[in-house]
């Protein structure tokens, strides 16, 4: 979404929410396509139907790694227990073997109970939602009325990544945009929410998504209008169901 600020001193739209399938639940994705690589084919549905404690507990890890990862530093993701025993049953092997036999041999180790990647296999997990993202911003900023924009504030719980930071810096510094982020993105959410309930009216005007009218029957076009939705009112021939627009997607 695009905003300036208005002689009112309150904010107009100047491009509605855009997006996508972006954003942290595309690297749970690509991170379970991990386990199912080691683990075989249906073992998280196995995992999560019979043990949701340890599957949330996994996740929740999972969660907090994606935040603090993306650096250069190698990350450590502990698994369960159930889950261990279920790869074992599996593939008749214990996970470290497994990931030896494996594409994953030497960039993702098991040691202690936990799964050890090396920094360029856990940024592999973001690769679809970076580019997605960065695809995205791209896309917006080709729009005239972003010509003199100068700060992106970044927020929702995907924002506290810092390897997402770290690309948009990097893709857009020729742009020089300043990437704002508050201390806490996700809850940042919760309160524009609650601030914008309070006052309503913080954004003066918006651009339609969608457009908005209503159903009418004008005259009949022949070779134009389809003959199915042809009806003949008070001896003129008429088509049903035409959309008369009101509000057009894009109007202000």
């Amino acid at each position: 979404t695009v905003h300036k600020q208005a002689e009112d001193e309150f904010l107009e739209e100047l491009i509605p929410a855009t997006g996508g399938p972006m954003g942290g639940t595309t690297v749970d994705k690509a991170f379970e396509s991990f386990l199912e690589t080691i683990g075989g084919k249906g073992i998280l549905k196995t995992f999560k139907s019979s043990f949701m404690e340890d599957y949330l507990s996994l996740f929740t890890e999972f969660e907090a790694k994606k935040r603090d990862g993306g650096t250069d530093i190698k990350i450590r993701v502990t698994v369960p227990l159930e889950l261990e025993n279920l790869i074992k049953k599996s593939r008749k092997k214990n996970i470290g073997k497994t990931l030896e036999d494996s594409e994953y041999k030497g960039v993702v180790t098991y040691k202690t109970k936990k799964l050890i990647f090396e920094p360029s296999v856990f940024k592999s997990f973001f690769k679809e939602a970076e580019e997605g993202v960065i695809k995205c911003v791209d896309d917006t900023l080709k729009n005239d009325c972003c010509a003199d924009l100068s700060n992106i504030i970044m927020v929702g719980g995907f924002s506290e990544s810092k390897l997402i930071q770290k690309s948009l810096r990097d893709k857009f510094q020729k742009h020089k945009i300043t990437f704002l982020i508050p201390d806490e993105p996700g809850l940042a959410v919760l309160k524009g929410a609650v601030y914008f309930g309070h006052l309503p009216n913080a954004i003066s005007r918006r651009v339609s998504r969608y457009t908005y009218g209503v159903q009418i029957c004008r005259k009949f076009v022949p070779g134009k209008d389809p003959e199915s939705r042809k009806i003949t009112l008070g001896g003129v021939d008429r088509c049903m169901g035409v959309l008369h627009p009101i509000i057009r997607r894009g109007d202000r």
